[in-house]
């Protein structure tokens, strides 16, 4: 995918100092947070969080998707609310017309859920690539009782329109 052309990237350097051997004998550490942004107005930040709730019905149990024969919370269900608390993370800070696609998700899913109980998901950004096409993000999940879920998730920039065109394309062509 071709970069935007209102995108502008920005690296932020917060630095703390520490005693070390440089050319003058302090070292300065810095940690670069990457961010970016969209016409000069929005920006996507190292840091940003968004929590999604829902509470369990059985209708999102591994029992009723096939992943499992309990009814208890299914683990595709945990993962999709990961998913869409990292979506909902970065959206409104893009211009119109543009979003963002799950290109890779990896989760563990620590402990069963019932149904009735209210579980949560919190996506938060750990980084931004060199050229702003793609956010990684920290996710967990967990319930009234603790976490019951957590790993990493990656998510790429898209425009809207080119990428539904290109998909729809994929008719054509089979």
């Amino acid at each position: 995918l071709p970069l935007p052309n209102e995108l502008e990237i920005h690296k932020v350097f917060l630095c703390s100092f520490s005693i070390g051997r440089t050319k003058n004998n302090t070292a300065i550490a810095c940690t670069a947070r990457n961010a970016f942004k969209f016409g000069g107005k929005t920006m996507i930040e190292v840091g940003m969080t968004y929590t999604a709730e829902k509470t369990v019905t059985p209708d999102m149990t591994a029992k009723a998707i096939g992943s499992g024969g309990l009814e208890v919370f299914g683990t595709p269900f945990m993962m999709g609310l990961m998913e869409y608390a990292a979506m909902q993370c970065v959206q409104p800070e893009l211009p119109e017309g543009k979003g963002t696609v799950g290109v890779e998700i990896s989760s563990s899913h620590l402990a069963p859920t019932p149904v009735g109980m209210k579980v949560s998901a919190t996506a938060e950004v750990t980084g931004i690539s060199a050229n702003g096409k793609m956010i990684t993000f920290k996710v967990t999940a967990h319930d009234a009782d603790g976490l019951i879920g957590e790993g990493t998730h990656t998510r790429a920039v898209i425009d809207n329109a080119r990428f539904l065109q290109k998909c729809n394309d994929k008719l054509a062509r089979v």
